[in-house]
């Protein structure tokens, strides 16, 4: 069973947070609670309630998984990351990021 560490859970929150550009204003709004619970959840002084996560994921747009463990579901919450990221690159960009990526993975695939 994993166990869940509050600290990683609220780094990252925090870390997704000032990814997508938002303040702790901004998001504690978007989700409804106070900027000081949020700053308490981001420095994993609190634990999240399942609402509050499931809010989380939304507004942040990624998996509880994600959020709680730092890994991904077999959903599309993976497929939705990697496009998102994705979608801000010119199709040229794209195929030489999907050629090194392939390529440092064939390389490495003996040590996994």
């Amino acid at each position: 069973m994993k166990r869940i560490n509050n600290k990683a859970v609220g780094r990252r929150i925090k870390e997704r947070r000032m990814e997508l550009g938002y303040t702790q204003e901004q998001l504690s709004e978007l989700c409804g609670i106070s900027t000081s619970y949020l700053g308490h959840i981001e420095r994993g002084a609190r634990t999240i309630s399942v609402n509050m996560l499931y809010t989380l994921s939304e507004v942040l747009n990624m998996s509880t998984d994600e959020i709680l463990f730092d890994s991904f579901t077999t959903d599309d919450s993976l497929l939705v990351h990697v496009s998102a990221v994705l979608e801000k690159c010119d199709d040229e960009k794209k195929k030489q990021f999907f050629y090194n990526s392939v390529k440092t993975l064939a390389s490495q695939i003996d040590e996994l």
